[in-house]
């Protein structure tokens, strides 16, 4: 996740200070890590310290947190499967999953786990889990989704969203359209290294 002071305040002026985030979990993460205790304690410190950072940025005044109003809330991704992985980083991937939807459960009123691993994966035989990335989602690569992948993300984004904030204000997009929320509703911010 590679967040920092930085990047985020960067990230917020360019976007027209956001109330949300959509923290989408990578494989890289995993491909990185040497193992998985270093894995969970770089993905929870990083979210530990974007959490603590949006929360500061956004108690201020209702100005500072957008055109809504809402408090800031973190949406967080699930790991996608990795058909590229080893059975080992697999299983990590899984064990990740776990310990995020145990940190969200930890923090509930500003975060929400956004689940997508069973939505996406399919059975690999050597794990007898869904690890491998579903063909009709799979861009061709094993990792990265397709379009029709990238609308399923979409649709999971937007309804975390609904989910958690009831329905949007009269001509706001529906799930059924192809419009996007309003970045002060919503966004999905790609963090990256300094």
């Amino acid at each position: 996740l590679n967040i920092s002071v930085k990047t985020v305040h960067e990230c917020r002026q360019a976007l027209g200070k956001p109330v949300n985030n959509i923290i989408p979990c990578g494989i890289n993460d995993v491909v990185g890590a040497a193992n998985y205790p270093a894995l969970l304690a770089s993905v929870t410190g990083s979210l530990d310290s974007l959490r603590t950072l949006i929360g500061t940025l956004h108690t201020a005044s209702t100005a500072t947190r957008g055109t809504t109003g809402a408090a800031p809330h973190l949406f967080i991704d699930e790991v996608l499967p990795d058909t590229n992985l080893t059975d080992t980083q697999a299983g990590w991937v899984r064990s990740l999953n776990a310990d995020l939807a145990a940190y969200c459960a930890t923090y509930p009123s500003v975060t929400t786990l956004i689940s997508l691993w069973s939505q996406f994966g399919q059975l690999r035989v050597s794990t007898g889990f869904n690890d491998d990335l579903k063909s009709a989602y799979n861009s061709g690569d094993g990792v990265h989704p397709n379009g029709t992948g990238y609308a399923l993300l979409g649709t999971n984004w937007y309804g975390a969203a609904l989910a958690y904030y009831g329905p949007l204000a009269s001509g706001s997009p529906s799930l059924s359209s192809s419009a996007s929320l309003p970045s002060s509703v919503i966004v999905n911010v790609r963090l990256l290294p300094l």
